[in-house]
């Protein structure tokens, strides 16, 4: 099987845009400050970062302006409990502060969505409403422990209100509008917000819909509101709470203050997808999580003050905390509601070309659809002022590679990351002094010591095992809501190997020093004892045009494992034995024998969490005679049914 490591180079950083880099700038700043030479070597810098962490994440926050006081030192004093460090101890800081710290002028935010560009919001604006906000609060009697929670749309009300949350030392937590009841209450209910905001009605893909009903039971069954506070139209005239108008003092002309706090202060609380459980409440804090992003999105991203930054999200996905976070570098935010191929998938190219978007973020699974349709943006909409495409949410296939360079843009630097809600950033991802090779992940994160552990905790480089970071890094959580002792915390990720974080990625680094994602430890198929990932089937039948989507899954049978792959036919094909066939042989001849299933079946949906991933665990319970546990955390719950009692696995 030809590996991405054997791969020529897609893209590879000329001698203007290494010198020009960010990257560069913060290295030599380090090469003169500590006598050291890296000679644009990332593999140097990265082994120098993880052999100092101290220093490294010292020069982090002075070398990006962070605002903070209190003494630098120590950068951090270990601990008996996960994650085994504390973080700048003697520092305090305030996120909001430093999100907001920029001329009043420029340009904070700008509304988009399905329709196109909409509200632009200057630092000045955003200030102003979050000062609004912040008041609000404070009149209920809200501060620094309590929580506030928004059900919203992505738009800069949001960010205002989540702010002015932060600016006070209130955490914030955030789902979607299109969360159901239960699914809405399994995370909300766990972290007991004070104050509610929502909307009645969202769009999505060109409908309306209403949720005030659902808002409005959501809302009841909090008994530790203090508010819940209506946004927007569709409110039934009797419904319950306050309006945002009524909400807010009426001068929006104050400037907000901030309460600077330890640097572990809770900040964010972001939730797993609960298809295997109660959803873990995962608590990030001020300072973890700006310096980290901050870090990912000036060093990798090559992000710089007034660029414009968009990343299609919900509120329901960490990577909506962290294309905000931008903002503490000064960049323009483009916040974008709605479907990304609505009314087609030349839309979000053709926004992106006219608010002359730099950094681009999409769902891997957008551009491997864009693939299959061989759709030609490159020759329809020119995108002159794109520098870097973010594919982010799942992993992209080296075909997904080659369709960026031959389809979009020959010249744009292609990143993709893996990490995700758990640490709210990266263990890997971009960077512009390294080639782009087909399939790969460019190289680890600075300040993050990833390896691949085989089953015995040795480090193997070209081999498969388990992603593992090796030492406590900032973003990590400061702890769980509701996890007395730490227990659920430490179970989650330092049960593998002692004090080493076990992600739950099956991965391997490469010769390149870039890393490959084949699919999750925790559906990783295993006929006849050997171990495979589900990513490396996906990449193979995602070639087949008349296949939309495909989940596949071990069934447990005659003390062995049969490799199960259901697949979602484009509209009007059958699921013949030709391409049954076809199948087959690509697998077989692209991957390996052990990588063909036993059992091709068509199905017309597969079931998604609501960050939009296939969930694999519930079609495998299904498969083997379980019902998946939290049905309701899926965004289409129905499909379940595509999958038990079938009658061919019986056999």
């Amino acid at each position: 099987m030809t590996t991405a490591a054997s791969a020529q180079a897609l893209w590879s950083p000329s001698k203007e845009d290494i010198e020009l880099a960010n990257l560069s700038t913060f290295a030599k700043g380090l090469e003169s400050t500590h006598n050291i030479s890296f000679k644009s070597d990332f593999r140097a810098l990265h082994q120098w970062s993880i052999q100092n962490p101290d220093a490294f994440w010292t020069e982090c926050l002075t070398a990006f302006g962070l605002v903070y006081d209190g003494d630098i030192n120590p950068a951090r004093i270990t601990t008996d409990q996960a994650p085994f460090a504390r973080w700048f101890p003697q520092l305090n800081l305030n996120y909001a502060e430093n999100m907001l710290r920029w001329p009043g002028h420029w340009t904070a935010l700008i509304e988009a969505g399905e329709e196109g560009e909409g509200r632009h919001w200057s630092f000045s604006e955003l200030r102003c409403r979050v000062s609004q906000h912040q008041r609000a609060l404070r009149e209920l009697g809200v501060s620094a422990g309590d929580c506030v929670a928004g059900v919203l749309p992505n738009i800069g009300e949001a960010v205002a209100i989540m702010l002015a949350a932060a600016s006070i030392g209130a955490s914030w937590a955030s789902v979607s509008p299109d969360f159901g009841i239960a699914a809405a209450l399994d995370r909300l209910g766990q972290v007991q917000p004070s104050v509610l905001y929502s909307v009645a009605e969202y769009r999505f893909n060109g409908k309306t819909y209403n949720v005030a009903n659902n808002i409005s039971k959501i809302a009841a069954d909090l008994p530790s509101l203090k508010r819940f506070v209506k946004i927007g139209g569709g409110w039934p005239e009797d419904s319950a709470g306050i309006t945002l108008e009524d909400a807010l003092p009426a001068d929006n002309t104050q400037q907000p203050d901030f309460v600077r706090l330890p640097f572990h202060h809770p900040l964010f609380v972001l939730f797993t997808s609960g298809t295997t459980g109660a959803p873990k409440c995962i608590v990030h804090g001020h300072g973890g999580t700006l310096i980290q992003l901050t870090k990912e999105h000036q060093l990798h991203c090559d992000i710089s003050a007034q660029q414009r930054v968009i990343f299609p999200s919900t509120l329901g996905w960490m990577m909506w905390n962290w294309s905000i976070t931008a903002l503490a570098s000064g960049a323009t935010v483009i916040l974008y509601d709605g479907s990304v191929i609505a009314p087609d998938e030349l839309s979000i190219f053709r926004l992106s070309e006219q608010l002359r978007v730099n950094t681009l973020g999409l769902p891997s699974a957008f551009i491997e659809r864009c693939g299959q349709k061989q759709i030609d943006v490159k020759a329809q909409v020119p995108l002159k002022d794109l520098k870097l495409i973010f594919a982010g949410g799942s992993v992209l296939s080296p075909e997904g590679f080659e369709y960026v360079y031959e389809h979009i843009s020959p010249k744009v630097h292609l990143t993709t990351g893996s990490g995700g809600t758990d640490i709210v950033s990266c263990f890997m991802l971009g960077n512009k002094w390294q080639s782009v090779y087909a399939g790969e992940m460019q190289g680890p994160a600075l300040g993050m010591d990833v390896q691949i552990f085989n089953e015995d905790g040795k480090q193997v480089i070209g081999e498969r095992g388990e992603l593992v970071c090796c030492a406590p890094a900032p973003s990590m959580p400061v702890r769980f809501a509701n996890d007395p002792g730490n227990k659920r915390f430490t179970k989650s990720y330092f049960d593998g190997f002692p004090d080493v974080w076990t992600h739950g990625d099956f991965a391997e680094e490469t010769i390149n020093g870039g890393f490959v994602i084949h699919g999750r430890s925790d559906s990783v198929l295993n006929p006849g004892g050997v171990r495979i990932g589900t990513a490396e089937i996906y990449r193979q039948v995602q070639k087949i045009e008349s296949i939309e989507n495909c989940v596949v899954a071990g069934q447990q049978y005659d003390n062995d494992v049969r490799v199960v792959l259901f697949v979602v036919l484009a509209e009007g094909q059958n699921l013949s034995d030709e391409l049954c066939a076809e199948i087959r042989q690509l697998l077989r001849e692209n991957a390996s024998p052990r990588h063909v299933p036993k059992f091709i079946i068509a199905v017309n949906d597969i079931p998604k969490t609501r960050s939009g991933k296939n969930a694999e665990t519930a079609v495998s319970a299904l498969i083997n005679g379980r019902e998946p546990s939290q049905v309701h955390a899926l965004a289409n719950p129905e499909s379940l049914d595509n999958f038990r009692n079938r009658p061919e696995l019986a056999k």
